[in-house]
């Protein structure tokens, strides 16, 4: 390719990158969909990670996917949760995996509050995995992370897994999109 464009490459003389107006380096690398996922347990954990696999199908070759998956225990730690806030703020989607709204501690509502405030005009998303939708702390927290992430800007998608009405005991979706 470089013989194409008449350039020569000398043993020992590296080229530096193409550079836009703005200085930043092009690069030929496939532009990243970055994704964090904050899971409270095990199950929560495969729950979410299967989410964030279809989300990867969905994307396809276009884009590569990242994720970086932290349990909500580690959120504890200030510099883990430091770590986690950035990636967060820097991320297209968070993805969200509780069994109830009891896992909604101050803590992570603090957590999740630090790393929203910086993220207005980013225009992401969030999506909220419960494994208890009827639980009253999971209406609530649902109602807050709804709330908070309209305040930021942020699409919000809430996913809850309800086996208590089936006999089968095959899940039932709850998808709510707001806009």
């Amino acid at each position: 390719m470089e013989k194409e464009f008449g350039l020569h490459h000398h043993p020992g003389m590296e080229f530096p990158p193409a550079r836009s107006d703005s200085g930043q380096a092009f690069t030929s690398r496939t532009p990243s969909f970055y994704s964090v996922l904050i899971y409270q347990d095990i199950a929560t954990g495969i729950r979410a990670k299967d989410v964030a696999n279809r989300i990867r199908q969905e994307i396809g070759d276009e884009r590569t996917f990242e994720l970086d998956a932290w349990n909500a225990a580690l959120l504890d730690d200030p510099v883990f949760n430091k770590i986690a806030s950035q990636q967060a703020e820097a991320a297209e989607i968070v993805i969200l995996s509780l069994r109830n709204g009891n896992a909604f501690t101050p803590r992570l509502k603090n957590w999740f509050g630090a790393w929203t405030s910086r993220k207005l005009g980013v225009f992401p998303a969030l999506v909220a995995l419960f494994a208890e939708p009827r639980c009253s702390s999971t209406i609530f927290a649902k109602s807050y992370l709804e709330t908070a992430a309209a305040r930021a800007g942020m699409e919000f998608l809430c996913q809850s897994l309800d086996h208590s009405d089936d006999a089968t005991s095959s899940a039932k979706t709850e998808l709510c999109w707001i806009l």
